[in-house]
């Protein structure tokens, strides 16, 4: 009996196709669910890991929610052996930092840890 909402999020995803020399090919990608807030957390993560790492993929995003549905750890392993990075770890580390500096969100936080972490790779 959790409380379902909609949400949006508006995600643009930049083509890295220089190949076409067209710079204005950026795509707005629109996931929709409906969703409890714990699902909702896992939608803004997975959202924010894959435009940051894999944009193409968000476009299937709803899917592998869905597919992970029943089996969320799952699909956060799979991130953790595919890509090496604990997402769920960073998440907690970006609210923890967010509790102390209340000026940054967590969600800001859990971009930049992922953004070192891609520069650094």
């Amino acid at each position: 009996s959790s409380s379902s909402s909609q949400i949006k999020l508006e995600l643009t995803t930049l083509n890295h196709n220089s190949a076409e020399g067209s710079s204005d090919n950026n795509e707005n990608v629109h996931i929709t669910t409906t969703t409890t807030t714990k699902e909702c957390l896992h939608t803004i993560r997975m959202s924010i890991f894959y435009k940051t790492f894999n944009p193409p993929k968000l476009k299937i995003l709803n899917h592998l929610l869905q597919k992970y549905e029943n089996n969320i750890n799952e699909m956060y392993d799979r991130i953790l052996s595919v890509y090496n990075i604990d997402l769920l770890q960073l998440w907690q580390e970006a609210v923890a930092k967010s509790g102390i500096q209340k000026d940054e969100s967590s969600e800001d936080i859990f971009v930049k840890s992922l953004l070192k972490i891609k520069n650094n790779t």
